[in-house]
């Protein structure tokens, strides 16, 4: 090393400092700062006057003026002032002149989204009639000074100057909400529900947070507002047990409701997948009622509620799905969704948690929609029904994600509706007049306490036992109530039947913290009682075979008179309009052996778009005529007596007879 890199490394390398230097060039600099401060506070307590053109100190937030406002200095030399009548704005700091620039208006607190990606800032005023409002500014919009005036004075701050294109006030409340130091900094929330891992936060709207301790951190909701949850309460939680919880009693399939209400927020503790459940039947029988009472749970039931409708598109209920994740989206009315179609995909989509991936108008790809929910839906028909109407097929996969439930209990007088437990005499033992109540209390008596009662309770206890103990009590009485009915849980039913688990569990779990008033193993009960009724009319693909090929022959007999007669041996001995012509039979001994089926027609004695699953049936069980070359869909054949060359679809109607003992 040169002296000279030596002279440079001992100039660079740091120097002990004495005791006495210590105290000169630190201590008494802070011990001097915190004395002006005191009595600067003293001064002003005294009432003493304060040199007006005594500098602004940068290192404090803002500066306290005899007057009882308050202000802060700009980097550019200008100086704002909070007073009590609003916000003022000076120059340079220091002057006496100022301008007015607005009504009162606050920065409350600087918001930031645990990742980073999302910052804003949350302004409250007051408006002229004494109202409060707030707003979170995101960073786009705080670059826009006439957006941030519209949006200022949509809510009715007083706006104290011209407002230009460029400059004037609106330039003036731009600057002042980006330079207005933040006295707190919030946590923005994205969406409802679990905040972090399950069982610790919950958060619902208006800010309002479920917790088990005091968070160090103040959380505030910054999703969309599109779609969010429209809670509210009324009552006490008892007021709402005796006035609807008693009275869904009577009812499996209003209790179920009420049950899968509650149970939204455990999908996140469980592995399972969103889903819903649909009450069909027909008009004026309660299914409606029964949405209601699950909709009491967290918010009033009427229509400006949470009571939603399929009559929507698919872009809004995206945003409802959304914005309910861990509660439940209650949709009423499935007949007056747009078309088959629609139902489907949103019930794929429901199921399956993700909205649609959408290019943004600079064709970026933006965010897409995500959430986690149980779903209820009534309406007179089955999604089945709806497309076969439209000529549409239906995949068994979207039966699935909706469990279709029939809204009459089995056995049930159809003027007792859903109401199966009526007490045998008094008032109450009339349908409609415990229809009529349960309807009154939800929609405007008694709602909104028990879902918050019910997460406070799970909270609780994953907080005194820990979540993994929580989950496997969860786990416990789902697995159990699948095992006690000597299910599986694997395939099609079994996957509906750990949703219906689901349900009971937490139905059972709010009966044990007291939430719900009934006796225990009820909702377990009523979870049966829905599930045996699905069960009852839900067919996998391979079951409904078999109905199908039945469908075909019974169309067979019915419109006999449609087909040409072929004897075997002898010839046609019969020919049928063109018009009305479908194909023709051969029979054998009086026997139909084989059924020609002319392509143009199969699919109309089909069940409307069954075309393809009836022919997979045939061909599966070789009741379908195979060619030469292989091919299972139709065979070349030359009718008898002049009949032209034509395609048909041959049916062994004579394996059929032998495989099942029939005649056709």
């Amino acid at each position: 090393m040169t002296e000279a890199n030596r002279m440079n490394a001992k100039e660079s390398a740091p120097s002990r400092i004495s005791g006495e230097a210590l105290q000169k060039c630190v201590l008494e600099p802070i011990v001097e700062r915190n004395n002006e401060t005191l009595a600067v506070i003293e001064s002003i307590v005294r009432g003493d006057p304060i040199d007006a053109a005594a500098p602004v100190r940068s290192d404090l937030p803002f500066t306290v003026n005899p007057d009882g406002s308050k202000s802060f200095a700009t980097p550019w030399g200008g100086e704002y002032f909070i007073t009590a009548d609003g916000v003022e704005y000076a120059k340079e700091a220091g002057a006496k002149n100022r301008m007015r620039v607005c009504g009162r208006l606050e920065v409350v607190a600087d918001i930031r989204t645990a990742d980073g990606e999302d910052r804003r800032r949350l302004v409250r005023w007051t408006d002229g009639d004494g109202q409060e409002h707030e707003y979170q500014f995101s960073v786009a919009e705080l670059l826009k000074p006439n957006a941030i005036c519209s949006r200022l004075m949509a809510g009715s701050l007083r706006i104290d100057g011209q407002i230009k294109t460029q400059g004037g006030v609106a330039q003036l409340i731009a600057d002042y909400l980006n330079q207005c130091p933040a006295p707190k900094r919030y946590t923005g929330i994205p969406r409802f529900g679990w905040y972090g891992p399950a069982g610790e936060v919950f958060v619902l709207p208006e800010n309002k947070i479920i917790s088990s301790s005091k968070i160090e951190e103040v959380l505030t909701y910054t999703g969309p507002d599109d779609g969010a949850p429209a809670l509210s309460s009324l009552g006490t939680l008892k007021d709402w047990q005796d006035k609807v919880a008693m009275l869904a009693a009577c009812s499996s399939r209003a209790s179920f409701a009420v049950c899968v209400a509650l149970a939204a927020p455990l999908l996140a503790f469980v592995a399972e997948d969103s889903g819903g459940f649909h009450f069909y039947g027909p008009s004026s029988r309660g299914k409606s009622t029964a949405l209601r009472a699950a909709c009491s749970v967290w918010a009033s039931a009427d229509t400006s509620g949470e009571m939603g409708s399929w009559r929507a598109t698919d872009n809004g209920l995206e945003a409802v799905f959304e914005a309910h994740s861990d509660m439940p989206v209650i949709l009423d009315e499935i007949g007056q969704a747009k078309s088959a179609e629609f139902m489907m995909e949103l019930s794929y989509m429901l199921g399956n948690g993700t909205g649609k991936r959408r290019m943004s108008r600079g064709l970026r790809a933006r965010k897409v929609a995500a959430w986690r929910s149980l779903f209820l839906s009534s309406g007179e028909i089955t999604i089945s029904e709806a497309a076969e109407r439209e000529h549409k097929k239906l995949d068994a996969g979207v039966l699935v994600r909706m469990a279709h439930i029939p809204a009459l209990p089995n056995g049930s007088d159809q003027t007792c509706g859903i109401f199966d437990l009526l007490p045998p005499d008094g008032e109450l033992s009339s349908a409609g007049t415990v229809a009529s109540r349960l309807n009154d209390a939800a929609k405007q008596r008694a709602y909104g306490t028990a879902g918050p009662a019910f997460v406070e309770k799970v909270v609780r206890e994953v907080a005194d036992k820990g979540r993994e103990a929580f989950v496997s009590r969860v786990n416990e009485i789902a697995e159990g109530w699948i095992e006690k009915r000597g299910l599986s849980s694997d395939g099609q039913i079994g996957r509906v039947a750990r949703r219906f688990a689901l349900v009971a569990a937490a139905g059972e779990l709010a009966i044990a913290y007291g939430v719900l008033p009934w006796q225990r193993g009820f909702a377990s009960h009523v979870a049966t009682e829905c599930f045996d009724a699905w069960r009852a009319q839900f067919k996998t693909p391979e079951q409904e075979e078999p109905e199908l090929i039945e469908h075909l022959l019974d169309q067979f007999i019915a419109l006999d008179d449609q087909f040409g007669q072929y004897t075997c041996g002898v010839g046609l001995t019969s020919k049928r309009s063109p018009l009305k012509l479908l194909g023709y039979k051969a029979t054998q001994d009086g026997r139909t052996v084989r059924v020609y089926v002319l392509p143009s027609e199969f699919v109309n004695l089909c069940k409307n778009r069954e075309k393809k699953r009836t022919l997979e049936a045939l061909s599966k069980r070789a009741y379908l005529y195979e060619n030469d070359r292989g091919r299972h869909n139709y065979h070349y054949h030359r009718m008898p007596d002049g009949v032209p060359l034509q395609t048909a679809y041959i049916v062994l109607v004579d394996q059929i007879n032998r495989d099942n003992g029939g005649e056709a």
